[in-house]
């Protein structure tokens, strides 16, 4: 089995908007000082859209310029590292600004298919192109903003004319309908990894992109119960303070009284269920497992299971990778691996 450790670099709404360096600086070296301990590299997707905004801006606001270093030192520094760096877009900023207190979020456009075809494309390569001026390595992997990567033709001659080959924005029966995120995963291939061309849901061999899931499972009410009574009663202190939008009222109570499908992740109370996945998963012989996560939602529960999840690859064989190596490696081998 090989794993997969993918993170989104990115931080808005809430409290940690206000401290990058506490919500997003600081945990992001954590997790970089924790993988050098055991000398394994994962997939940082950088949310570009933020970083331009936070360039336009900055002549008029002191913080921002010192938010605007610290991050593109950092994101120099996991280059440096050599661990793989990918495009990832929330074309929200487009439409988001700083008054000198706070950033004024306005969702209206938050994926790329709100835009025009030829707005979204030029959109994806103005971002691309921001995004390798800050880095050596070449950007081959791409993870929509919210996951929304359908309608898919609306990137598809961006990301060739990027050259970007791999996708890893889907999840296995993932669905959402809100006034932001609209997709619907529930009927596409129930593999962990294939090739496409034209469409993401239609597996084709001779495609020149690859897709690699999210790996999903399913979460039982109780976890939600536990946030819920947490944020009532203040008692999860050491979690990260990034908020991202809200679930419709109807997911929401889905998500309370019923099993749901969700993301394989390290994030807070999510990393509580990581392990018991990884290990099943490893049993049923799963070939790939791609974990997601967010610095700016890590807690000390994060790094107890991501050490554990190291430990876990050391002892079972169960090599980390980043996804380039699909490209520089036989695709079929990591299909049948």
């Amino acid at each position: 089995m090989n794993i997969f450790i993918t993170l989104d670099y990115e931080i808005f709404f809430g409290e940690a908007t206000k401290n990058v360096d506490k919500y997003l600086i600081e945990p992001t070296n954590r997790l970089l000082n924790e993988l050098d301990k055991y000398n394994k590299k994962a997939v940082f997707f950088i949310d570009i859209g933020y970083v331009i905004a936070l360039k336009k801006q900055m002549h008029k606001h002191v913080e921002l310029e010192e938010n605007y270093k610290a991050i593109v030192t950092q994101i120099s520094e996991i280059d440096d590292r050599e661990h793989e760096i990918g495009l990832h877009m929330h074309p929200h900023w487009e439409d988001c600004y700083y008054d000198g207190e706070k950033w004024h979020m306005h969702l209206s456009r938050f994926k790329l298919a709100d835009y025009n075809k030829e707005k979204a494309k030029q959109l994806f390569i103005h971002y691309h192109n921001e995004l390798a001026s800050l880095v050596q390595q070449k950007i081959i992997s791409y993870r929509a903003g919210g996951w929304c990567l359908e309608p898919f033709y609306h990137i598809k001659d961006a990301m060739e004319i990027c050259g970007i080959q791999i996708d890893s924005s889907v999840f296995s029966n993932g669905k959402s309908t809100t006034k932001t995120h609209h997709f619907d995963y529930t009927n596409y291939p129930n593999e962990t990894l294939w090739s496409f061309k034209e469409e993401p849901k239609i597996v084709n061999e001779a495609g020149s992109f690859i897709e690699i899931p999210i790996t999903s499972h399913t979460v039982k009410p109780t976890i939600y119960w536990k946030v819920l009574y947490d944020r009532i009663f203040n008692k999860k202190k050491q979690v990260g303070k990034g908020k991202s939008t809200k679930p419709s009222k109807i997911e929401a109570l889905k998500k309370l009284f019923f099993s749901t499908t969700d993301v394989l992740s390290i994030d807070n109370y999510k990393a509580n269920l990581l392990i018991a996945s990884v290990e099943k998963y490893f049993l049923e012989h799963k070939k790939n497992v791609c974990i997601i996560g967010h610095p700016k939602c890590f807690s000390n529960e994060t790094f107890l299971q991501l050490e554990r999840l190291l430990q876990f690859s050391i002892k079972k064989n169960a090599p980390i990778k980043m996804l380039r190596q699909l490209v520089t490696t036989n695709v079929l081998e990591m299909k049948n691996n």
